[in-house]
């Protein structure tokens, strides 16, 4: 009489460990996304208020850009990366 082995017999993934598994991919991502944004925003804080001018010699006129950088902006644009980073983690997840 054979001896059976419940040892290696396959189980269907418990619904609770998926869950988890994907959380913790969810929470890894966004953590990565929310210090790269970070790391971003001081990274351009050295052009803060800084204004970039461009000339035309043929019309004689100038354009000046001003690159301020606010509260507003920086908020809209961590809510994008944690947005993305949600997103980017769902799929090998």
């Amino acid at each position: 009489m054979p001896v059976l082995c419940f040892d290696k017999i396959k189980r269907a993934p418990n619904v609770e460990y998926v869950a988890l598994v994907l959380a913790s991919f969810l929470i890894e991502s966004v953590c990565l996304v929310l210090i790269g944004g970070v790391a971003g925003y001081v990274a351009v804080l050295p052009i803060n208020g800084l204004a970039a001018r461009t000339a035309n010699s043929d019309a004689f006129t100038e354009i000046t850009s001003h690159f301020p950088i606010a509260p507003r902006p920086m908020f809209r644009g961590m809510l994008f990366v944690a947005f993305m980073g949600l997103f980017g983690g769902f799929l090998p997840a």
